[in-house]
């Protein structure tokens, strides 16, 4: 994908300076995403160190959240300051500013970020802590970052989070249970059922979904503009790419295109190529860890954080996000590391259909 970059930035004109700021962006956010992997793979990293981390710093932002609304109620500035590392990177003043917290643009609420450089990204974290927590086996730190997630999502009022949480776990229940025949005939019934009442259901559906976009109007009209815009100047560079997100006009209120979805991002800045180079590996460890998930529960931590960053994929640009989920990716690697025990998955596992002596004796 690196290279892919540097192909794009070549036929778009780009000077060997943004090429070399693009290659430093590159490491510290694509590269992390194949990286941490491996590192999971390789090194003896045992997963109850992550699971207790998330958990500390859970309990921490359940000691942040008051001060921030503290803050607030005493009419402090939201914005804390921009840090200096921005300088130096370069790679964006978003991802350097500290707030106490920011006012949402269609009511006059708040909503908190605190680590993360906006209310989504703290939401997706929280979801992520929250699966973790479920798996730490002190009893005390297990509640604290219960508690904590929770309350990491509910303060980044962050739509997404609120879905995804329930349907990562739909999802992954499934997943588990497809093996089992009642799971099989219960699913074949509710899709007769379904399609019986298929207008009545996508009826409420769409109700739900747009009265999900109209909670927060004019972020969701912005981004489907952003998507149409980016999607429209794909089919300038349709192979390689743009080779980087560009400032937005004003209507745009001068976002940059390639922003706010990662595939249509991956389409406007690396092209055809660098979208199968990404969309590749994903859905081979969404199949790979369904498939170990019945039997290794670290794979069945790591499937559900996997499928937590797809989701959020639709909305933001989760490479830029790494530094924030990292973990989630050493725990693919730990799961494809652990040996799973047979299962009923495994045919070697199965018993013989006779206990007749072979021919061979």
């Amino acid at each position: 994908m690196g290279v892919t970059i540097l192909i794009g930035l070549y036929e778009n004109g780009y000077n060997s300076n943004e090429m070399m700021r693009s290659t430093i962006s590159w490491l510290g956010d694509w590269s992390l995403l194949g990286i941490y992997p491996v590192l999971g793979y390789l090194l003896p990293i045992r997963p109850v160190i992550i699971y207790r981390s998330a958990c500390v710093i859970a309990a921490q932002s359940l000691i942040a959240i008051p001060i921030c609304y503290g803050a607030y109620l005493l009419k402090l500035p939201g914005l804390v300051y921009l840090s200096p590392l921005e300088r130096i990177i370069q790679n964006g003043k978003s991802y350097y500013l500290i707030y106490w917290y920011t006012r949402e643009v269609d009511s006059d609420g708040i909503r908190l970020v605190l680590f993360t450089p906006w209310g989504p990204a703290l939401g997706l974290i929280g979801c992520i802590f929250f699966f973790y927590a479920l798996e730490e086996q002190t009893t005390v730190w297990k509640w604290l970052g219960i508690v904590g997630s929770l309350a990491m999502m509910i303060t980044s009022v962050s739509r997404g989070a609120y879905l995804f949480l329930p349907a990562t776990v739909a999802i992954v229940w499934a997943i588990r249970n497809l093996s089992f025949i009642q799971f099989q005939l219960s699913l074949g019934i509710s899709c007769f059922l379904g399609g019986i009442g298929s207008t009545l259901l996508l009826d409420r559906f769409q109700e739900f979904f747009g009265s999900v976009k109209s909670a927060r109007k004019s972020s969701s009209q912005l981004r489907g503009e952003l998507e149409r815009v980016a999607f429209d100047r794909w089919t300038d560079s349709p192979i390689f790419g743009h080779g980087k997100q560009i400032p937005g006009p004003d209507f745009l209120k001068h976002m940059p295109i390639g922003s706010h979805h990662t595939w249509i991002g991956l389409l406007f800045t690396q092209g055809l190529m660098g979208f199968c180079l990404f969309f590749t590996p994903v859905v081979w460890s969404l199949i790979g860890l369904s498939w170990k998930a019945k039997s290794n529960p670290i794979a069945h931590v790591a499937l559900k954080a996997l499928i937590l960053v797809a989701f959020a994929s639709f909305s933001d640009n989760i490479e830029k996000l790494a530094y924030l989920y990292w973990s989630a990716f050493l725990l693919i690697g730990v799961a494809y590391r652990e040996v799973s025990p047979p299962d009923s998955w495994d045919l070697g596992s199965r018993p013989p259909l006779h206990d007749l002596p072979s021919q061979s004796t």
